[in-house]
Formats: C-alpha cells, structure tokens, sequence
C-alpha cells in the first residue's frame, strides 16, 4: 500500500493540472498504510520467536490505533463505537 502510494505521488507529480487534492488523499493512504504496518508490528513481536529484545505491548494503545485506521470507514457507515478497556488496559 505505502510502495503503490509513493508510486502514484511520483505520477501525479509530472501531471499537469490541478492535483493537489489526489496528492493529499495519496498522502493520507501512505500515512495510514505505515501506520497500519507499524500496530501489526508491535502485536506481533511478542509472539515472534526470535532473539531480539521484546518490549511490553500497550494494548489499549494498539487498540486506540486500530480505531484511528477504521475511523473514516466507521464515519462512512455511521457506526458508533463505544470503547471501554478494563483497568488493566489502561
């Protein structure tokens, strides 16, 4: 998503015209992409069976940030979340 997203901003470029707007929706695309890519990698490093060293996972943080990635389409689909994470959770 992000490499398809950074190829499209580098052909919109040698577009003439108006494409402003296409450049900061290919941006958001790219921002969202590495952003998914990132909570995918934090929740998966505690199950990965290397030696590299293993960091506590904030998990009410990863789920905030699944909720930032869904939200446009929750928004779209007038979806109303209602989040409560136990204590633990933070």
């Amino acid at each position: 998503m992000v490499i398809n997203g950074n190829a499209s901003l580098r052909w919109l470029a040698g577009l003439k015209g108006d494409s402003v707007n296409l450049a900061e929706a290919v941006r958001r695309i790219i921002r969202d992409g590495s952003r998914a890519g990132e909570v995918i990698t934090r929740i998966r490093a505690p199950f990965k069976n290397t030696e590299t060293a293993k960091e506590p996972l904030d998990l009410s943080e990863a789920i905030r940030e699944v909720i930032v990635l869904a939200r446009s389409e929750m928004d779209k689909w007038r979806i109303v979340l209602r989040l409560d994470l136990p204590a633990i959770c933070g």
